[in-house]
């Protein structure tokens, strides 16, 4: 009875794209990934309910890669720094440091080093500012990852942020006053007022004077005694600063912040600050309003007022140019309310050009004259335009001119009008362009396509890539390259000249084709198979010949047959389902092979079934044996090898177009004949069908090279004689199989 086989996966599916074949004996994982790996079943079953399974553990490697880059960080001198990275690899990876291009080692008190984690007691300038590299490595390759460490070293200062100077809270309510100077490393805080010190207590919680972690000083429940200046000293060991502002006391709603005008970033979030003193116990609401609109944030989505530690502020998300214009806050009570404006202004990359064509007469070979006027300002003014272009024959952009200086391509021509040349443009395309605008914030959209513009043609400028080839029938040379495109063909009337001669020889043979092929087959002769050939193609067209490929590229005429045959075959029953195969190794040369040797072929078949067809199995590499395995026990088999006889002596019969039958003429009576049946087309020649033997008479069962051989049960059986015949594999086999 017939072998059922299967493949299954533990607990998954097979994979996308898995390939069963040899009747489902093999299975291809065409594309692995990491997905992929796992315990795989290969059943084997038959109709009477008998099964096996063997199971494959298949683990998926991989070279190591970064989902936890190494960030570049600032850190204050006197800090500690601790630095991680992770990478995903199989096997694990091992990881490695460099600092500035030196590897880095521990260093007790000062650097400990530990797999992926770095970390450095105390941050000095001096020694550990500069670059850092994270290395990854395993078994399949190597991934880095680098940022740069700066240490910060200041002392404080209030320069860019100091303390409100007029501040005013209501009797009862609670204000907070922001020290924020800059400092590294982070200093020590303290307040007065009118120069006598708070010694205001870290924040407890419930204390009426509190020191903030980050220095503000909050006072929670504000009296009239609490009026003054107010100033705060910052200190670290680099030196000290300090900031006065001066608190007004009040009985009535004050707005304590007010919003002031504000630059925002395109598709980025801003924020409007906003908070208010009220009297104490008073109810009290913020509201906002845009252009005199009232803000309404459940249908404004992009607006946000207020959070429990800032109730009056005002987060613009996600900003767009038509969110710019005049916001107002208002601190409402039921005594009356307070407001202030303020203009916000969003700032971002150029907006997309306008007018983009080509100068009159400004088409010349490989180069165009393009014009274009200036998008609209979003802040800061236009630095550098870039320029893209497509083809008819290829749609996508692609950049073919960056970071052009806008100031330097001013046309006199008009008001905001930019010219530029564009030069090694491909001869015979159509163009067309299209220019972004960038400054300081960022590249900008797009203008809209200009009409198309034809450069005029010329021969090819490049050669054809991918030159190679080999294989084929003997006594051929197949030489392949990869047409050009029709963006690079230049003009019509595209056809190759093609190189070729025999290696460490002198001169070429060549030829002319007039088509826009990849192939050209030269008939080399029988004797010249698997011989070494420089080959060298250039492309032309109507207007001339472009460029030979400059690269020497070697390749192999067509594999011959075997001239020798298999020696010493030797069998004998390995199992009750097996037989093993022994035989002398075949020398891998030239004149012997034809070609080079792939490895070992041996067809079996059941002997007493007229009709069952044939099995093979093969085997790779310079090997001297194998076990034929998947056979039914105590059955007797015939087996055979692939025959040596010469194609070439074959007669052969071609039909005119594609066909299921053909007639042969001048079969003698009393002969036998061989006959298998191929396609072919101007690539080569197809695998060729099984070999049949026919006489005048027709088809009959003979074979004079098979003998029988059966699988035996536990023990050898007596007097059975054991004659296997095997056959070469080679590159030459799938035309002669």
């Amino acid at each position: 009875l017939p072998l059922i086989y299967s493949w299954s996966r533990k607990d998954k599916s097979l994979p996308e794209g898995a390939i069963q074949t040899d009747h489902n004996r093999v299975l291809t994982l065409p594309d692995v990934s990491l997905d992929d790996a796992g315990t795989y079943h290969c059943t084997v079953s038959r109709t009477t309910g008998n099964t096996a399974v063997a199971v494959h553990h298949l683990v998926i490697e991989t070279r190591p890669y970064f989902i936890s880059p190494l960030p570049n960080t600032h850190a204050d001198v006197g800090s500690r720094l601790t630095w991680r990275c992770e990478a995903k690899a199989i096997p694990r990876a091992v990881y490695m440091w460099y600092k500035d291009g030196h590897p880095l080692f521990p260093v007790p008190g000062d650097l400990h080093v530990s797999t992926n984690v770095l970390t450095i007691m105390s941050v000095d300038a001096a020694r550990h500012g500069g670059m850092y590299q994270c290395v990854a490595l395993n078994t399949h390759g190597v991934s880095y990852s680098g940022a740069q460490l700066r240490v910060l070293a200041f002392k404080p200062t209030f320069a860019k942020d100091p303390l409100q100077e007029s501040i005013s809270a209501a009797i009862g309510s609670q204000v907070r006053l922001d020290c924020s100077p800059e400092a590294a490393p982070k200093p020590e805080f303290s307040w007065s007022r009118n120069g006598v010190d708070l010694n205001a207590v870290p924040d407890d919680g419930s204390s009426r004077l509190r020191l903030m972690a980050d220095g503000d000083l909050l006072l929670a429940e504000v009296v009239a005694a609490d009026a003054g200046q107010y100033c705060c000293t910052a200190a670290n060991s680099l030196g000290t600063d300090n900031s006065c502002g001066t608190l007004t006391v009040v009985q009535n709603t004050v707005l304590t912040t007010k919003p002031t005008n504000t630059f925002g970033r395109v598709n980025a979030t801003s924020v409007l600050m906003c908070s208010a003193s009220f009297p104490g116990g008073a109810d009290s609401i913020y509201m906002w309003s845009f252009n005199d609109r009232l803000i309404d944030t459940k249908r404004q989505k992009q607006y946000t007022i207020g959070t429990p530690q800032s109730p009056g502020t005002l987060y613009i998300t996600n900003a767009q140019y038509h969110y710019a214009g005049t916001y107002t806050c208002s601190a409402w009570t039921p005594h009356g309310a307070v407001n202030a404006s303020a203009v916000y202004i969003v700032e971002g990359p150029p907006g997309p050009p306008a007018g983009v064509f080509v100068a009159d007469g400004g088409v010349s070979n490989s180069t165009v004259t393009l014009v274009w006027t200036e998008g609209a300002k979003h802040g800061p003014d236009v630095d550098i335009h870039h320029i893209e272009a497509c083809t008819e024959h290829n749609h996508t952009w692609v950049v073919i001119a960056a970071g052009i200086p806008a100031a330097g391509t001013i046309w006199e021509g008009g008001d905001r009008r930019h010219l530029y040349h564009v030069t090694n443009l491909k001869p015979g395309n159509g163009y067309y362009f299209r220019v972004r605008g960038a400054n300081g914030l960022g590249v900008g959209q797009p203008s809209l396509s200009s009409t198309m513009y034809r450069i005029p043609g010329a021969p090819p400028i490049i050669y054809p890539r991918e030159v190679g080839g080999g294989g084929g029938v003997v006594g051929l040379l197949t030489i392949t390259w990869q047409p050009l495109p029709p963006e690079d063909q230049g003009s019509g009337g595209v056809g190759y000249r093609v190189f070729w001669r025999l290696a460490n020889t002198t001169r070429y043979s060549e030829v002319n084709l007039t088509e826009n092929i990849g192939q050209y087959v030269v008939t080399v002769g029988l004797d010249n198979f698997w011989l070494l050939y420089e080959v060298k193609v250039a492309a032309f067209n109507n207007l001339g010949q472009g460029p030979i490929s400059p690269d020497r590229v070697f390749i192999y005429s067509a594999e011959d047959i075997p001239k020798g045959a298999v020696t010493n075959v030797y069998a004998w029953p390995y199992n009750s389902t097996a037989i093993q195969v022994t035989w002398d190794i075949v020398p891998n040369i030239r004149q012997f092979m034809g070609g080079t040797l792939l490895g070992y072929q041996v067809n079996y078949k059941f002997r007493d079934d007229p009709d069952a067809g044939w099995d093979a199995i093969s085997w790779r590499g310079e090997t001297s044996y194998g076990i034929v395995i998947g056979l039914d026990v105590y059955t007797w088999y015939s087996v055979d090898m692939q025959t040596t006889d010469d194609i070439r002596s074959a007669t052969d019969v071609r039909t005119e177009r594609v066909e299921t039958e053909v007639v042969i003429y001048g079969i003698q009576k009393d002969t036998v004949y061989e006959c298998r049946v191929f396609a072919f087309s101007r690539g080569g020649d197809g695998q060729h069908s099984e070999t049949r033997y026919f006489t005048l008479g027709g088809l009959i069962p003979f074979d004079p090279s098979i003998t029988d051989v059966m699988a035996a049960a536990s023990a050898v059986v007596p007097n059975l004689t054991l004659c296997l015949l095997a056959c070469l594999l080679f590159h030459f086999y799938r035309h002669f199989n």
